[in-house]
């Protein structure tokens, strides 16, 4: 009974511990986003349109720039919206619906709500390449 407890007590502060960090880590992306908002108006200006990649120079890590309309944001799909992309294709098709025509037709409906109005960034540390090969 007294592991059970003292394994309680352990469970609860980490636990503690997690939900704390939690709403720090949320509180720095929060200012974050608010940074990448002031970095994108910056980035707007047209002396740096050409500027892809920024090199902080405190640390040599770099940061990646992909302007607005020229990615995509990641996506899901809906069972309402999958249905109406079917619907869609399976009207205007006839009898020359495939399933490669229809899984295209999708992607491409889709890419249409998925373009990014936004800047994105990216900041690659030297040992971030490291941990990923």
């Amino acid at each position: 009974m007294e592991d059970l407890r003292r394994t309680m007590r352990t469970y609860r502060q980490l636990d503690d511990s997690i939900r704390e960090l939690n709403k720090e880590v949320g509180t720095l992306r929060e200012q974050r986003k608010v940074t990448e908002l002031e970095l994108g108006d910056i980035l707007k200006n047209p002396q740096f349109q050409a500027y892809n990649v920024l090199k902080v120079e405190d640390d040599g890590s770099t940061i990646r720039v992909q302007r607005p309309n020229t990615w995509y944001k990641g996506w899901s799909l809906s069972k309402r919206d999958l249905q109406n992309y079917l619907d869609s294709y399976f009207e205007n098709s006839g009898p020359r619906a495939n399933r490669e025509d229809c899984f295209k037709f999708i992607v491409e409906q889709q890419k249409q709500s998925a373009l990014a109005d936004e800047f994105k960034l990216t900041r690659l540390v030297s040992n971030d390449t490291a941990e990923n090969e």
